[in-house]
C-alpha cells in the first residue's frame, strides 16, 4: 500500500487525524515476487507493538475508519494481528494485504468472525512466473470462503490485458469478490516487466473491468468514510512506505510531521513540469516522475473521468 504523504506538504495545519492507518507488521515475507517495491528499502522496522500505541489505538475515534495490517507478508506476524484485533474500537473496518499462502481454516473463520476485508494479491495466468507460486493452487477453497473478498492484481508487461486478467480469476473463484488492478511501480531492478507495457491495451481492459465491477454490490466496500491514511510502524512511528523514513508520530502535531517531511524528502517532492500532460493539476512527485508512471497517472485521469 503506498499511501500518498505528499498530500501533508498542503493539508496538515492541525493535530493529526488519520482516517485511515496502515500497519507495516515486517518486512519479512514468504515470496519473492519479481516485482516487489520493498526491494527499495529493507531497513529494519519494530517487530513488537509498544504499550503507548497499543493505547492509541484503542481509544481511537470515529475520526479513523480503518486499519490496514501490512508486510512483507502481515500473516507471519498473526500473533501481533490478533492482539491488535483485541483491542480496536468496534467501529473500524479491519483489513489484511496477504499473498494468501499461509492461510488455514482456523484463520479464514478467525477473519471471517472479525468483519476482515482479505486483500489477496494475485495476477491471473502469469502468477506463478512474477511471484514464485501461485496461491490458487493449494489454497483455492479456502480463499472462496472469505466473507470480504478483495483480489489485488499487479499490471506489467505480461498482462496488461487486465480483463482477461479478471475474467481468469473470476472463473477460478466463481463467486462474488472486488477486483483491483495495480500498475507496477518502477523500482529500479524491474525494468524488465515494464519495458513494452501495453499502455492502449490497458486503458481499454481497464475501463471495461471498472465498468463491471462498479456496478457489482460490495456494501462492505463502498460508501467508506474518506481520510488521510498514512503508514503507521508498531511504535507509533509515522513513515514513508517506500523509504521508510520516519516524519513523526502520531502523537505529533500535523505541523511537525510536514515539516519532518518535507526536510527528509526535499528532492523528491518537486512536481513534474511536463507542459504536454493533459493532467493539471497533477499530483505526481518527482520521484516518480518517470515515463511510465506519468502515462499510468493519465491512463487513471482519463478513466476516472469515462467510468
Amino acid at each position: 500500500v503506498f499511501v500518498s504523504v505528499i498530500v501533508l506538504a498542503a493539508t496538515m495545519k492541525n493535530n493529526i487525524k488519520l482516517g485511515r492507518i496502515c500497519i507495516p507488521l515486517g518486512i519479512k515475507c514468504n515470496l519473492s515476487c519479481e516485482y516487489c517495491y520493498r526491494d527499495i528499502c529493507r531497513k529494519e522496522i519494530p517487530r513488537k507493538a509498544t504499550n503507548k500505541f497499543l493505547s492509541y489505538l484503542k481509544s481511537l475515534d470515529t475520526s479513523t475508519y480503518a486499519v490496514i495490517f501490512s508486510g512483507g507478508e502481515p500473516l507471519l506476524y498473526i500473533d501481533t494481528i490478533r492482539e491488535i484485533t483485541g483491542i480496536l474500537p468496534k467501529h473500524i473496518h479491519k483489513k489484511v494485504m496477504t499473498n494468501g499462502l499461509l492461510l488455514t481454516e482456523e484463520l479464514v473463520d478467525y477473519f471471517n468472525n472479525n468483519d476482515f476485508e482479505v486483500h489477496i494479491s494475485h495476477d491471473g495466468k502469469h502468477t506463478k512466473e512474477l511471484r514464485g507460486q501461485d496461491v490458487f493452487k493449494n489454497k483455492l477453497q479456502l480463499i472462496k470462503k472469505i466473507r470480504y473478498l478483495r483480489i489485488v492484481s499487479v499490471i506489467s508487461n505480461q498482462n496488461t490485458n487486465v480483463m482477461k486478467v479478471y475474467q481468469y480469476i473470476q472463473n477460478k473463484l466463481n463467486r462474488p469478490f472486488y477486483f483491483e488492478a495495480s500498475p507496477i511501480i518502477p523500482t529500479g531492478e524491474n525494468d524488465n516487466l515494464i519495458t513494452g507495457f501495453n499502455y492502449d491495451r490497458f486503458e481499454k481492459t481497464l475501463a471495461e473491468v471498472l465498468r463491471i465491477r462498479n456496478k457489482s454490490p460490495f456494501e462492505w466496500y463502498h460508501n467508506k468514510p474518506s481520510g488521510m491514511g498514512l503508514n503507521v510502524l508498531l511504535d507509533g512511528s509515522i513513515v514513508g512506505m517506500g523509504t521508510l523514513n520516519k516524519y513523526g508520530t502520531v502523537w505529533d502535531t500535523e505541523e511537525t510531521i510536514r515539516n519532518n517531511f518535507l526536510a527528509k524528502e526535499q528532492k523528491g517532492i518537486a512536481y513534474c513540469q511536463q507542459s504536454i500532460c493533459s493532467i493539471k493539476p497533477c499530483s505526481m512527485n518527482k520521484s516518480l516522475a518517470c515515463q511510465h508512471m506519468c502515462r499510468i497517472n493519465r491512463i487513471r485521469h482519463d478513466i476516472n473521468d469515462e467510468v
